[in-house]
Order: structure tokens, then C-alpha cells, then sequence
């Protein structure tokens, strides 16, 4: 079956042309004339209709909105349009704005404080067009920004960073369009499902009892509240009991955060000492964050989400990978959304698909194996295996994806990105512009990450998305990596205030460089195949 690409969406523009007040004037009778002054009014002879003062030339508005152009943003000025404040500890950020000629102002942004006084930090420099933090500012620094101002977050970025947020977006997606959304793997999140995966964890034929499964604080990143249970493992039937049990809810909430994910986490952390022999002090320090952990997580009741483990998955020389993609929100009044490559992330041990002992031998998210070259490997060097791996299996695929298997998977995951946009349409660009909103920024942007695994029939499943994603960590690979996608970051951002600034439409992005377009409003890509749906035991 042939790929389809489609396009939807089609709309006509409007555009709203603000017409500005006249202000209230004084009339000076004494320079009417006695005809003006003494005029009175003919009732017999009103109009009836108002066709009589439309003039012939009159434009409609409607109809040509590309001779009337887009309503002006407020202009940068000319002495700041060059001047980006950047946390200091985005130095591949700030080596970004550099390589575009900008003057880069570096503030801290490590505490509750400084997510408050960045701003005003900023602005005591001398002013800014651009910002640019790895966390979001408090809501408090949200309102201290002008009309022209540029931030890399988003006012509702919340609801696509939730691991939560996004399921139930998709879910809700999915029922209103009519749709599948094949790539995100099957997913409960408690307490809200728990009814359904109580049925679903039931013994009997196609139990979810003989699946593997995952088992995730939504809040938490960099491995850390998660674990991963086998079929039939001693964990799944302990959930199954929990969530079939005639307890309460938040009793039942807080045995499995406790039992399934803090003491597996804990267990795990003491193998780690043991093997690494870590230090007294290190291993004070880890446990106070596993502490501040559980305390946060408890203090906000914490939702669980609970979803299927990908089995048969492609693995890269015996080692698990997963892929790491970005997605540029390069406006968001009006939403242009572009795709672009990223790279496989690579747990540095090998792994048997059948051991769910240790969690972190299934992760590849760590900071940590980031540093290392080896755990990093970039689209052009994964081609080849990939190329070899079809090839050797071409009973199991179309011609079109022999021809050129990454695009195949690419192609996929510009497809789920636009999905997860178009789920979020109505909700994440808020905030922007209005008076009863969070800031008077005019528009802004926001550099995301996608997260995928891929299967050995090619499929690629969504794990998670990110808002400011990973640009911390720096092998001397992801610096070079870096210094090709932020420039262009930048730049494009550069290209939609120019535009706006102007009037003109920001719907065509000239200097897109290796961003493709996924979604704005009048476009939403979208890419159709047989997925495999055999189920495949780990």
C-alpha cells in the first residue's frame, strides 16, 4: 500500500483590520457656514437602503485580504532588536545568538527567585528582544513582558509537556475525529481508568497480565520515577489487586506510587551504590532527591500513568535506543509548527528484552550516558544498519520503505508531532496579547522534543514530549548538533517578528533551513500506512 500524504484544514483567511478610534472632537460653529449651521433635516427624503453610499471601488475585506496585508506587531526597538538575555547555563543557547550577531545578556535561573526577578534582570541590562530560559518563568515575570518581546516558552506549554495532558488530549482527539492514533502505545492513567484497567488486568485470555508494562510518575524526567514490570511478575499482580480492590481511591493511589514505584525505585538505588561503589556523601545526596521526590509527588497526589511496553523492539548493536526529535513552535499567533531530525540516544549496556530486573538497563533518557559519544548517534550514521536491517527482512516490508526506511520513520513522526498539535490547537496558544491574559507579549515561540521508539516492523511509538529539551547536555557531538539546529532556531524566529512587524503573512517560512512544515492553520501533515498490528510477547 502507498503512503498518503494529505493536506486538511483548507480555510479561507479573514483577516481583522482594527480600525482606530477618532477621537471626540469640538466643532467650531463659527466657521460653518450659515447653510451648515441652519441645516435641518429632510424626513421625507431618508435613504432606505445603504447600497446608495457604497461606492463601486469599495474593497472587500474578505475577499481581499491579500491586497489589505496582515495587521502590524508592535515594532522591536532598532537598539534592542540585536540583544538576547539567556540563561547562563544554556551556553549552547548562547553560542547560538552569538553566531547570529546578537549581543547576549547571561542571568541566572537556577531558583524559585530567579524564575521571579529574570526579567527584571534582563530589562536592568539595558533591555532585550529575545529570551530565552531552560524553565519557565514564574506567571508573576509572565506579566512584566513588553508587546515585542520574543520568550522560547509558550503560555500552555503545560498541556503538551504533561505526560498526562497529552494523553488526554490525543484520547479526546481521537473521538472527535474519528481517528486512531496508532503511534501512542496503549495507555491508562489513574485513578481516572481505574475501572478499565482493572478489567483489562483481569485473568483470562488477552490478559494484560501477560504483557510487560510501565509504570510512570507523569511529573518526573531523567529515568526517575518510573519502573518497568514483566508478564505474569509478582508488580503487575500487585497493581491488578490494587486497582480490583474495594478500597478507596486516594488509598489505593498511594499504594502504587508506594509499593510499585518508590520502593522499586529505592531497591534499584541500592543495587546502583552497591555496584559503584559510591561514596558516603554520594549517596546522602541521591537519596534526598529520591526524598524531595516522594514528597512532592505525594503533596500534589500524583497521577499514575500505566502503559503497555513496546515488545520486539529495534535495537542498535544489542543496546536499546530510543529517538529524539524537535519540533519548532515558530509562532504560535498564528500556529506554524516545523519538524526536525534528531538523533538515537543509546543506553550504554546491553540489554535482554526479557529481564525486567533493572529498569535503567530499558531507559535511555539519562543525562548522564549523554556525555559519552558512543550513546549518541546521529540519523546519517544509523542509515546503514537500518538500510541492512530491511534488506535482510524484505518480506516484512513495502517497496516504498525498502527504497528509504528513515524516511518512512520520519515521515511518522511528523505525523504524530502535527497530531499532538492539532489535539492541542484550542488550548496551548493562549495567553498571548489580550488584556485578561498571562502576558502582553504579542506572540512567541518554543523549541520542543518528541520522544520515540521505534519496533522492529518500523513503527514508531510517542513516549513523551518535552518543552526545552536537552540542550544542557554537551558531548562534543551534540555541540556540533547544536550549533546547526539553534542558529536556525533563531533565525526563523527572527524571520516571523520581521514579517509580523511588517504586516505581512507569516505562513511561508523562507529561511526554514532542515525544518519541514507540520502544521499551521490552514495545513496539518499527515502520512497513512499499514501499521503492523501482530502482537508480539517480550
Amino acid at each position: 500500500m502507498e503512503p498518503v500524504i494529505q493536506q486538511v484544514f483548507e480555510t479561507d483567511a479573514v483577516v481583522k483590520v482594527q480600525v482606530p478610534k477618532v477621537p471626540d472632537m469640538e466643532v467650531d460653529t463659527t466657521q460653518m457656514s450659515e447653510t451648515d449651521a441652519g441645516m435641518e433635516i429632510d424626513v421625507e427624503n431618508l435613504v432606505e437602503s445603504t447600497e446608495a453610499f457604497v461606492p463601486d471601488e469599495l474593497i472587500s475585506i474578505e475577499e481581499e485580504s491579500d491586497v489589505l496585508g496582515v495587521t502590524p506587531l508592535t515594532a522591536v526597538p532598532h537598539y534592542i532588536r540585536k540583544i538576547a538575555c539567556v540563561d547562563k547555563d544554556q551556553t549552547s543557547v548562547i553560542r547560538a545568538f552569538q553566531l547570529r550577531g546578537f549581543i547576549v545578556h547571561e542571568v541566572s535561573h537556577a531558583t524559585s527567585l530567579d524564575k521571579i526577578a529574570v526579567v527584571e534582570k534582563c530589562y536592568n541590562r539595558g533591555g532585550f528582544a529575545l529570551l530565552w530560559t531552560h524553565q519557565n518563568i514564574n506567571p508573576f515575570a509572565w506579566a512584566k513582558l513588553r508587546p515585542y518581546i520574543r520568550y522560547n516558552h509558550v503560555p500552555e506549554a503545560y498541556y503538551m509537556n504533561s505526560k498526562v495532558q497529552l494523553l488526554e488530549k490525543l484520547r479526546a482527539y481521537s473521538i472527535e475525529k474519528g481517528e486512531s492514533i496508532g503511534f501512542v502505545p496503549k495507555s491508562f492513567i489513574l485513578p481516572n481508568d481505574r475501572v478499565a484497567l482493572g478489567e483489562h488486568l483481569k485473568p483470562g485470555k488477552d490478559s494484560g497480565l501477560d504483557e510487560p508494562w510501565v509504570v510512570k510518575l507523569p511529573n518526573c524526567e531523567g529515568g526517575k520515577g518510573i519502573s518497568m514490570f514483566g508478564q505474569n511478575s509478582t508488580a503487575i499482580k500487585i497493581l491488578s489487586k490494587l486497582v480490583n480492590m474495594d478500597i478507596s481511591t486516594d488509598q489505593m493511589m498511594l499504594n502504587v506510587r508506594h509499593r510499585l514505584i518508590y520502593d522499586q525505585n529505592l531497591k534499584e538505588l541500592q543495587v546502583e551504590e552497591k555496584k559503584n561503589q559510591t561514596t558516603e556523601l554520594q549517596q546522602k545526596q541521591a537519596r534526598n532527591k529520591f526524598a524531595a521526590l516522594q514528597k512532592q509527588t505525594e503533596q500534589a497526589k500524583s497521577s499514575v500513568i500505566v502503559q503497555q511496553y513496546v515488545c520486539d523492539e529495534l535495537d542498535y548493536e544489542g543496546r536499546k535506543f530510543d529517538i529524539r526529535i524537535y519540533y519548532l513552535i515558530a509562532s504560535a499567533r498564528p500556529p506554524i509548527v516545523l519538524y526536525h531530525h534528531g538523533f538515537l540516544r543509546v543506553n550504554p549496556n546491553k540489554y535482554n528484552a526479557h529481564d525486567f530486573n533493572s529498569t535503567k538497563d530499558h531507559l535511555t533518557n539519562l543525562g548522564a550516558f549523554e556525555q559519552d559519544a558512543r550513546n549518541i548517534v546521529s540519523f546519517d550514521d544509523w542509515k546503514i544498519p537500518l538500510k541492512k536491517f530491511v534488506e535482510d527482512n524484505p518480506n516484512d516490508f513495502t517497496q516504498d520503505i525498502r527504497d528509504d526506511p528513515l524516511e518512512h520513520i520520519e515521515k511518522q513522526f511528523m505525523n504524530a508531532i502535527a497530531s499532538v498539535v492539532a489535539s492541542q490547537h484550542d488550548i496551548a496558544f493562549r495567553g498571548y496579547g489580550v488584556e485578561d491574559d498571562v502576558t502582553k507579549m504579542e506572540n512567541g515561540f518554543a523549541l520542543m522534543g518528541g520522544d520515540f521508539i521505534i519496533d522492529r516492523h518500523l513503527n514508531a511509538w510517542l513516549t513523551e514530549v518535552q518543552e526545552g529539551p536537552g540542550l544542557l547536555h554537551e558531548s562534543p557531538w551534540k555541540e556540533n548538533f547544536n550549533d546547526e539546529l539553534l542558529p536556525s532556531v533563531i533565525e526563523i524566529v527572527e524571520e516571523v517578528t520581521e514579517k509580523q512587524t511588517a504586516g505581512e503573512p507569516v505562513s511561508t517560512i523562507e529561511n526554514q533551513g532542515d525544518f519541514r512544515l507540520v502544521y499551521n492553520d490552514e495545513f496539518q501533515y499527515r502520512y497513512s500506512f499499514p501499521r503492523s498490528n501482530k502482537k508480539v510477547l517480550c
